[in-house]
């Protein structure tokens, strides 16, 4: 092969070198998401959510575009919100999603209920739901998804074992979803030795602070005041038929708590009504708000991230063995609650996680650890380069006072190398005369032999 040729291939070589290096993914097939929402635009958990979601996709390695909805379920009634559905599904089939994603139980409801056969043709994948409704997902095998069904038992004996004994308040009204978490709540607590309370509030509240002593805190930081409890008591506060008042006038006793089990725009102020930390059987806005303590539930970046996997399942053509799967739950306590409320680490279980804790602070015993070793081998350092100093000083006075030394015998020797010369000179004359009188005595002894 001669130059010209290997002028001529080397561009061609290097640019498909080039690609190759590049790899596939500039060339990867970017899908359509249509992301509904089943609250209204802006939410706190809103921002939160798509993140969550964008960075569980990209970690299976795909590229999504989403169109956002938001249904806004706590402004309409139940036939506006199938109608908002519908014209949702007729938008997201125009514009070619590839799938649709649905948070919560109102809108993976309503999506079904409305009845746009349009639906039927969209894989979809739903997350957040704490009640799946079993009948119309009969009725839509494409849809698939993750639900956290709301553990009331295991989170109140989450609150007893960080608060003490207490009464328990739930924000409850009478439209179908709250009567069924009343119902399921009843389920669970039904034999397990709990007080539960639904109407006569005033009664149970006036009881109790009547029967008040000087007990102890049980938690340093946390106004309990004078209320005792034998029993932790599930109080029903019915926010359709209680007024303002008579909720506050609760909501402030002592060693009153409220339980969230679910988001609305009541439950969503009502923990000003509170004195004391807040729980929660489910995740909508854990981690945002200051009052929310803890509870038991799947934490929403579990969510998301099981969500992410399921639509990477589906986007590939493959359907999950069963319709719908539950995400794991966790005992989780929020650190910036405890701070606000000053409840020491001491007071919560090992078992529980801790979230949102700054880095500083859940790594801080490593940090000093990490700090003290450095302090350490700065110091040796430290000590090394001194030491390694005074060696130096040591070599270059040594090396300074040899060199004096030597100067000082070249000026001597230079000073005194005439002196050297003439004796050499006159050393060799006197050999010279000597070895010229040897010779002429033998010239006079030849001489007279011969004679």
């Amino acid at each position: 092969m001669n130059i010209k040729t290997i002028a001529v291939l080397l561009p061609c070589w290097l640019i498909l070198l080039c690609l190759s290096g590049c790899g596939h993914k500039p060339y990867a097939r970017q899908y359509k998401i249509a992301l509904v929402h089943s609250y209204e635009e802006g939410y706190p958990d809103a921002e939160r959510t798509r993140r969550l979601l964008c960075e569980a996709l990209a970690k299976r390695g795909l590229s999504c575009d989403f169109r956002e909805y938001f249904l806004n379920c706590d402004g309409l009634l139940s036939d506006k919100e199938e109608e908002f559905c519908s014209d949702f599904i007729d938008d997201f089939t125009r514009w070619g999603a590839h799938l649709v994603a649905v948070l919560d139980d109102q809108a993976t409801y309503s999506l079904m209920a409305c009845g746009n056969p349009l639906l039927h043709d969209l894989p979809v994948v739903f997350s957040g739901v704490n009640y799946p409704n079993r009948q119309l997902l009969e009725r839509y095998p494409n849809v698939t998804g993750y639900a956290d069904a709301p553990d009331y038992l295991n989170t109140v004996r989450m609150l007893e074992r960080i608060m003490g004994k207490s009464r328990v308040c739930v924000i409850n009204r009478n439209n179908v979803l709250d009567r069924f978490i009343w119902e399921d709540l009843m389920k669970q607590f039904d034999g397990q030795g709990y007080e539960i309370y639904c109407g006569r509030v005033g009664m149970h509240v006036s009881t109790h602070r009547k029967l008040g002593d000087d007990l102890p805190s049980l938690v340093p930081g946390v106004n309990w005041e004078n209320e005792r409890f034998d029993t932790t008591a599930i109080v029903r506060l019915n926010s359709d038929s209680l007024s303002l008042t008579q909720v506050a006038w609760t909501g402030y006793g002592s060693r009153t708590l409220c339980l969230f089990t679910h988001r609305n725009f009541i439950t969503v102020h009502s923990a000003s009504f509170f004195q004391n930390p807040c729980f929660a059987t489910v995740n909508k806005g854990f981690g945002l708000s200051d009052y929310a303590l803890g509870g038991y539930f799947a934490t929403i970046e579990t969510q998301l991230d099981d969500m992410g996997q399921g639509i990477a399942e589906r986007l590939r053509g493959r359907m999950p063995a069963e319709q719908v799967r539950y995400c794991a739950k966790r005992y989780v306590v929020n650190w910036h609650v405890l701070q606000r409320y000053g409840i020491p680490l001491s007071c919560i279980p090992k078992e529980y996680t801790i979230m949102y804790m700054p880095f500083t602070e859940r790594y801080r015993y490593t940090l000093l650890y990490m700090a003290s070793l450095f302090g350490l081998l700065l110091l040796l350092l430290i000590g090394f380069l001194i030491r390694s100093l005074s060696v130096e000083r040591r070599r270059k006075h040594e090396a300074l006072h040899s060199l004096r030394y030597e100067h000082e015998t070249l000026a001597l020797a230079i000073s005194g190398s005439s002196t050297y010369v003439w004796g050499v000179w006159k050393v060799r004359g006197l050999s010279a005369t000597r070895t010229s009188m040897r010779l002429s005595i033998t010239r006079v002894s030849v001489s007279l032999w011969t004679r």
